[in-house]
């Protein structure tokens, strides 16, 4: 038995020996690993605080407020084209012509007839001027005339007296009969030249009268002739107004869109000629039901999301229709886009995306968040006795914006999250904050 034990001894004894030289060549380990600290490294960033919209996505048409189809209001043979297809032109810019050169000798021909017109108006004028002057020559005459005839008159009375006064001298036997018939004889003569004096008023006033008729009748030669000239000026002008018809020219700033005619075509009144959009300022059509639409009012803000899901416009809502479609039960709302840079266009098919209300809301990274069994879990970091340890908790989402989403429910602005390493950790596992975390040291060689 005491063979056993010390052979045993001799036996465990170079292995001893070995063992200790073994550990006397191992290099002595660093101290942060003899002191490692204990949990997962991840990445733990507050809950950020911001104001979140709340938002609604619709299918929305673009819709153009001025777009019209060009057509001529007279017929003829297109001579020039000025535009092509989607050129962008200003109001009054001249889009094609239409051959004009019968109508323009037409109007030629009737402002002939206007200008002779206005020359038989003067002339009209002209005899009336003539017969006014002819009028005024005769009134003076007929004043030379009364004036005359108040000497007359006087020649006659004073003869008068003198016959009277030597007739009764006569008659006392004062004064010869020779005498008397003397007297006699000059108030017939002065009564005579009265008479012809009123003899020559009466003409003068007939003169006169016929006068003023030849004045009525050269001032109704005016008034014929005025209308006239009014009638061939209204000739003239309906004819110019027409000869404008066959230039065809942009109603208002647009673009132009489709040409379906070329030069030499003939077109008639109901022939179209071009498209003429106006882009800058588009309408948007949303269909709203009629549930949601009681949250709509004027002023809404609407923004506009293409089909890569990025916004293009932004506008506000100016019109809420207070019909409603029978057929879809939905709501026409219209909100007004500024497309000035031409991004836009019209009868696009486009998303619009209603901000219904704007609030402060919590928003934490994508990359925080798992889903187990259908519902949303972030980590939450926490302090415990022993240090950090990743706390599960539900939490209820809502919009994302870029890398972060909206959280409804089951966070606070306080709290801390887990972003990284959500793989590595389960509900309630010590963690440490890697950006607390030194460079870990390096290992010595022997």
């Amino acid at each position: 038995m005491h063979r056993q034990q010390i052979n045993f001894t001799y036996t465990l004894f170079p292995f001893l020996v070995t063992v200790s030289l073994l550990s006397a060549c191992r290099p002595t380990e660093p101290k942060a690993n003899a002191s490692q600290a204990k949990g997962v490294p991840v990445k733990i960033e507050n809950v950020k605080s911001s104001i979140v919209d709340n938002t609604e996505e619709f299918n929305a048409s673009l819709e153009s407020r001025q777009s019209v189809t060009l057509k001529p209001r007279i017929e003829g043979q297109i001579s020039r084209i000025f535009v092509r297809a989607g050129d962008a032109v200003k109001e009054g810019t001249l889009i094609l012509q239409i051959d004009p050169r019968q109508q323009a000798a037409n109007t030629q021909g009737s402002q002939a007839s206007a200008d002779s017109a206005l020359a038989g108006v003067a002339s009209a004028r002209s005899g009336v001027a003539s017969a006014r002057a002819t009028m005024e020559n005769a009134k003076a005459t007929l004043k030379a005339f009364e004036a005359d005839r108040v000497a007359r008159d006087a020649d006659v009375k004073f003869n008068r007296q003198q016959y009277d006064r030597f007739a009764k001298l006569y008659r006392a036997g004062a004064a010869s009969k020779q005498l008397l018939e003397q007297y006699e004889n000059g108030l017939r003569a002065a009564r005579a030249n009265l008479t012809a004096v009123d003899a020559r008023i009466q003409a003068q006033k007939a003169e006169i009268d016929s006068k003023n008729a030849d004045i009525t009748a050269r001032q109704a030669d005016v008034s014929r002739a005025q209308r006239g000239y009014q009638q061939a000026q209204a000739t003239t002008e309906g004819q110019q107004v027409e000869l404008q018809y066959f230039r065809i020219t942009a109603p208002f700033t647009g673009t132009v869109g489709d040409l379906p005619v070329k030069e030499g075509d003939f077109v008639n009144t109901s022939s179209p000629l071009a498209t003429l959009t106006q882009n800058n300022s588009l309408e948007v059509n949303i269909a709203i039901s009629t549930e949601k639409v009681k949250r709509m009012q004027a002023g809404t803000r609407v923004d506009l999301i293409n089909a890569q899901g990025q916004q293009v416009g932004s506008s506000r809502v100016f019109m809420i229709s207070p019909k409603v479609n029978s057929e879809t039960q939905t709501v026409q709302v219209k909100a007004l886009v500024d497309n000035a840079a031409g991004g836009l266009r019209a009868e696009q098919q486009i998303r619009a995306r209603v901000v219904w209300e704007r609030s402060p809301s919590l928003l934490i990274p994508t990359t925080a968040i798992s889903r187990i069994a259908g519902q949303d879990f972030v980590y939450v970091a926490e302090q415990s006795e022993a240090g950090l340890v990743a706390k599960q908790k539900p939490v209820k989402l809502g919009v994302i914006r870029g890398n972060d989403q909206q959280v409804i429910e089951g966070l606070t602005a306080s709290d801390k999250i887990v972003v990284t390493g959500l793989g590595k950790i389960t509900d309630g596992a010590p963690i440490m904050n890697e950006v607390e975390l030194g460079a870990p040291t390096p290992e010595k060689k022997m």
